[in-house]
């Protein structure tokens, strides 16, 4: 059943026939009138004959925007507060509205959004005083994935990679590996058009130590479809030499390659240069009136990037978390989250008899890093993982032997299998949502660190304590959507 139309009702106002009245007074604990809402449903799913989107717009006499239909009664009539009006459409490419629910809620933070249903991120008693008053409505989640940027890997053997173009690059379009645990961008000067560059730093080296020249030039991301262009026509990056100081070879043909384009969400605090997502996104939310900010859309056998919010992101039950720790140097850096509080990780040995087959560690602030894959962690002082009963589950043998065998060899151990992984997420208003996994050797891998060891980072650096872990990429095969919403200074995971 679809949605075909609504109305709004005041006071004693008969409810028209065919519609159903939703008993919940939209001027709930003020002194205005009784408002409620209606609507009819029909049994169909062409998207011309229903409702197809909800918004609420402010101001006396507001006018809609093209395309859409106001109701001419202010949801805050009597009450004192702003002069708000529901507005909808009918048509276009949205599926339609199958069910409208009101909800009063303590605040926004406790707006639960259940899957399949979006919200109105406006409280109907703005300004009046009364309660919390949300609209949530039923409606498939659809993004064009044709507008936004494909991160699935084509050539490359990286869990996500991204695939550039402009007129920096010569020779074509160029992938690269996708890393939101860094912030800047290095490519061999071999891939690189000279001519159409500007060196702004000579002989200096890259933010992963190699040698460098830092140079400004045109770099593009393209949509998956390939028909919108996201370009920063002075980008300022790294290109990459050898250590004699020759120019690094063009290693497009290598399956690993030697480049990476850093994904964090802020401008680097010692560069002071901006990652190439943030750049886009602060270009194209501007152009296009949307929200500063970019995410990660993940699905089961492809993922994207998107910058901005398409108009419909953010009113997908995303849990927010406020109160993020920033860099170090957050009085230069207003938005820098390198770390994400609030989870917690369960790992229940489904062989091991209850209740003493599980291993719980709580308090943990998580870096969001595709350039390492796994989940790393250290589980606490006792090292359970290196004495039975747990041990069994571990072996000294781990995926990281061809990149970085040296300390994990001494500090760090895999999970076999037989277990599976619990992640917990508790957002600002308190509220726990979760994932869960069995743990294989591909795409949910997972190692564990020694209590004073190096993995999976020094533990003397302030910024990275015991507490500190790399969530790993199952953020993205098991949560639709991580945004970076950089505007309200706030992070968002989707659970469904």
């Amino acid at each position: 059943m679809s949605i075909t139309a609504i109305q709004i009702l005041v006071g004693n106002q008969d409810t028209p026939a065919g519609f159903t009245k939703i008993p919940v007074d939209l001027n709930a604990g003020t002194s205005g009138n009784p408002v409620f809402l209606a609507y009819q449903q029909a049994d169909t799913a062409d998207p011309q004959n229903c409702i197809t989107g909800l918004d609420v717009i402010e101001g006396e006499g507001a006018t809609p925007p093209d395309g859409w239909i106001k109701d001419p009664t202010d949801l805050n009539k009597g009450a004192g507060g702003k002069w708000l009006y529901l507005i909808y459409k009918k048509g276009g490419n949205e599926p339609p509205v199958t069910d409208i629910q009101i909800k009063i809620v303590a605040s926004e933070q406790k707006v639960f959004v259940p899957p399949g249903y979006r919200y109105i991120p406006r409280d109907l008693n703005q300004g009046s005083g009364g309660n919390w008053i949300f609209l949530i409505y039923g409606q498939a989640f659809q993004l064009d994935e044709k507008s936004l940027i494909e991160l699935t890997p084509k050539n490359r053997q990286y869990d996500y990679t991204v695939t550039l173009s402009g007129g920096a690059l010569k020779g074509g379009d160029y992938e690269v590996l996708f890393d939101t645990g860094s912030w800047t961008l290095s490519l061999p000067y071999g891939c690189l058009d000279k001519d159409k560059l500007e060196v702004v730093q000579a002989d200096t080296t890259d933010s992963w130590g190699k040698k460098a020249d830092k140079v400004k030039g045109q770099i593009s991301l393209k949509s998956s479809d390939g028909n919108t262009t996201y370009t920063v026509d002075d980008y300022i990056f790294y290109a990459r030499k050898q250590d004699d100081r020759t120019d690094a070879p063009c290693d497009r043909s290598e399956i690993w390659g030697n480049s990476i384009l850093g994904g964090f969400p802020s401008i680097e605090p010692g560069s002071g240069l901006k990652s190439l997502p943030y750049a886009l996104a602060e270009i194209y939310s501007t152009k296009k009136k949307l929200n500063f900010g970019f995410g990660i859309v993940g699905k089961a056998d492809k993922s994207y990037l998107i910058l901005g919010d398409d108009q419909r992101l953010l009113t997908y039950p995303l849990r927010w978390r406020t109160d993020i720790d920033l860099w170090q140097d957050a009085t230069k850096i207003k938005f820098c989250p390198e770390a994400v509080g609030g989870f917690t990780v369960r790992f229940k040995f489904t062989k091991l008899p209850e209740p003493d087959n599980e291993i719980k560690v709580s308090n943990l602030k998580a870096t969001i890093d595709t350039g390492a894959p796994e989940m790393t962690l250290r589980l606490n002082a006792t090292n359970p993982q290196n004495s039975p009963p747990f041990s069994t589950y571990f072996t000294d043998d781990g995926f990281w032997k061809p990149w970085n065998s040296g300390i994990y060899n001494r500090d760090a151990k895999t999970i076999t299998g037989d277990c599976t992984v619990t992640v917990e997420f508790k957002d600002s208003s308190g509220e726990v949502y979760s994932y869960s996994f069995e743990t294989d050797k591909t795409k949910n891998k997972i190692a564990v660190g020694t209590w004073d060891g190096e993995v999976p980072w020094k533990i003397h650096d302030p910024e990275k304590p015991r507490t500190r872990f790399n969530l790993g990429n199952t953020i993205y095969h098991h949560c639709p959507i991580f945004y970076y919403d950089i505007k309200n200074k706030r992070v968002g995971i989707s659970f469904g």
